[in-house]
């Protein structure tokens, strides 16, 4: 949109669809504006730590550091919106190859 907000955006990846856009008049409310988190979305990426590494150097609103829990290495971030976003990377089980 002409002053920056994203109109309509979709990915669709293995048959699955999401589709976001900027919060705006008559279209639904900001998560800001919302007593609690509404929704996490969590994100699989290659390489975790060098992903927090370019966030925290991009000056992204990190809301945790690097975690490892449920077999899972990850950290969370928050938008300009308010969405909580997870980063994570699934840790190997022990004596797999």
């Amino acid at each position: 949109m002409p002053d920056g907000r994203v109109g309509h955006a979709e990915r669709v990846y293995e048959g699955n669809m999401v589709m976001l856009a900027s919060v705006y008049e008559g279209f639904g409310e900001t998560p800001l504006k919302l007593p609690a988190t509404s929704c996490t979305l969590w994100c699989f990426v290659d390489d975790v730590d060098a992903h927090y590494a370019r966030a925290l150097a991009a000056g992204a609103t990190l809301s945790s550091d690097l975690v490892e829990d449920h077999g899972m290495r990850f950290y969370r971030a928050s938008d300009l919106e308010g969405q909580c976003w997870v980063f994570a990377k699934e840790l190997a089980e022990a004596g797999a190859e």
